[in-house]
């Protein structure tokens, strides 16, 4: 989802609002699958894949993280040029 523009765009102009919204997003596409899990009968399993997994979760967000770190001097060179710029 980092790579979607809209996220990337965000990020340029306010870090924190892009996290933000990053994180909603994901909280949301959570609830509506686990909610399909449970309309489908696949709940239980998933939670016990999940309970299992939860190294794969961490080691995850650790990537997402370092990804999120390599957009922000990105962001900070963008801001100096639109400070210069008075923008």
């Amino acid at each position: 989802m980092l790579k979607q523009e809209r996220f990337s765009a965000l990020q340029i102009v306010n870090r924190e609002e892009a996290e933000k919204l990053y994180q909603l997003t994901v909280a949301q596409a959570r609830k509506r699958f686990l909610n399909y899990a449970k309309l489908s009968g696949d709940y239980d399993s998933f939670l016990d894949k999940e309970s299992k997994n939860k190294k794969f979760y961490k080691d995850t967000e650790i990537i997402q993280s370092e990804l999120v770190s390599k957009m922000n001097p990105k962001k900070d060179d963008i801001d100096e040029i639109l400070k210069k710029l008075d923008i």
